[in-house]
């Protein structure tokens, strides 16, 4: 169901080893320590080095969220995370539980470290909502993505069915709301609520609506900001 990697970048770590120099008999060399800030004031133009370690993690989220096990390790990650590392979410999922979702979606929200998510194959149902809560994204251009209202059942006592359905039915209606608000059309959000519609996009076509929905937000703020 998930995989999860956090390893210390190399990048910035090589940068404090450093090669002879050709007249190394002649020049002074730079004090190395890995891991700690040095500083060079003999040389001709004096300087500054800073090596910086950070956590870079990798998750995947894939098949169907089902139970909140297939995203706790997920969700420590997300929590553990600092400013200074990197999240990057493999996302490749058919959506599931949104009990299970929000606790990801949640995680992510409340994420200090940047969230960038690489979408490939099929991004369904709550899925959507969990390439959306992301900082950024990038998607395989056959990528199929999927937008619908959830589904779920319940049985019990004739009054207890009514106010549960009615319950749901609010939640979901506040669910869908906050995340395709600008990013569906109102006829859209209302056929695919009243009329269960489910609407199929193209990676292009969720990028293009993304875009068009960034750029109103961004004119909103600056109307407000001025």
């Amino acid at each position: 169901m998930r995989t999860l990697r956090n390893y210390q970048s190399a990048t910035l770590q090589q940068h404090t080893q450093t090669k002879p120099h050709k007249n190394a008999k002649t020049r002074n060399k730079l004090p190395v320590r890995a891991g700690a800030d040095f500083e060079v004031t003999q040389l001709p133009f004096a300087f500054q080095k800073y090596t910086r370690a950070f956590d870079e993690y990798h998750i995947t989220i894939s098949d169907v969220l089902n139970n909140l096990s297939d995203v706790e390790e997920v969700v420590l990650a997300l929590y553990e995370a600092t400013e200074q590392d990197k999240i990057v979410l493999h996302l490749n999922c058919d959506g599931g539980s949104c009990f299970v979702g929000d606790a990801l979606t949640h995680a992510m929200r409340n994420c200090v470290a940047p969230i960038h998510c690489i979408a490939t194959g099929r991004v369904a149902s709550y899925a959507t909502f969990v390439i959306m809560e992301a900082d950024t994204f990038e998607m395989s251009p056959f990528t199929d993505v999927l937008c619908h209202s959830p589904s779920y059942g319940y049985y019990g006592k004739s009054q207890d069915v009514k106010e549960h359905v009615q319950f749901v039915d609010d939640q979901i209606a506040a669910l869908v709301n906050h995340y395709y608000k600008d990013f569906l059309t109102p006829a859209e959000l209302e056929d695919m609520i009243k009329n269960k519609r489910e609407i199929y996009m193209t990676a292009e076509q969720f990028t293009d609506r993304i875009n068009a929905r960034a750029e109103k937000f961004a004119k909103a703020s600056g109307a407000d900001n001025g």
